[in-house]
């Protein structure tokens, strides 16, 4: 049996459809477990099942047919990101046409604008994503790293925020003791040569 007859769906069913036939099928699965041990193992299996079936067929859903018309499916176009490809993974996507409605598309395009270090339209596409798909932690997450890179946040910054000399979030990140500690080291430079 394929995942879509284990859950019991078509393999035209939405998200909402998926999820609904899951949930019904393991408080039945439940249900029926209540006895011997014997019955409770078979639970086990059958959960198991139903389990993978609706990993397998959620996944479908997310990597999107659409993903399948050019030949390239959502996760090769995350190994080009991956890998460094970003023009090739934009390309792959542009030629899906604008599936503005798709959060997965939405987060591959902010994925390749960022690896091309384009934040601004990153910022826009994974916005996008998290709209779309309000509950997936992974896009917030990504949302709000670049939120933070571009407010002077991101590892390594000595100070981030918090700097007193800088007020707050000011687009100048030397104080007047950054400037003057590299006066100093300056004569120093200077006058070990």
């Amino acid at each position: 049996m394929n995942a879509y007859e284990i859950l019991g769906v078509s393999e035209k069913a939405t998200e909402e459809e998926v999820k609904i036939a899951y949930k019904e099928l393991s408080l039945k699965c439940r249900a029926g477990s209540q006895g011997v041990s014997l019955v409770k193992d078979e639970y086990n299996v059958k959960m198991q099942e139903i389990n993978q079936a609706f990993d397998e067929v959620i996944q479908k859903l997310k990597t999107g047919a659409m993903g399948q018309t050019t030949g390239l499916g959502y996760d090769k176009i995350q190994q080009l990101i991956n890998d460094g490809y970003a023009d090739e993974a934009l390309e792959e996507l542009n030629g899906m046409g604008v599936l503005a409605n798709d959060a997965v598309w939405n987060f591959l395009m902010g994925s390749a604008y960022y690896a091309k270090g384009w934040a601004t339209q990153a910022t826009g596409y994974i916005e996008a994503a998290c709209r779309l798909d309000p509950k997936n932690k992974e896009y917030m997450g990504v949302l709000n790293k670049i939120r933070n890179n571009a407010q002077g946040n991101m590892h390594g910054a000595p100070y981030g925020n918090a700097n007193p000399y800088r007020g707050g979030n000011t687009a100048s990140g030397c104080s007047p003791c950054d400037i003057c500690t590299a006066f100093v080291c300056a004569d120093v430079c200077c006058d070990c040569c």
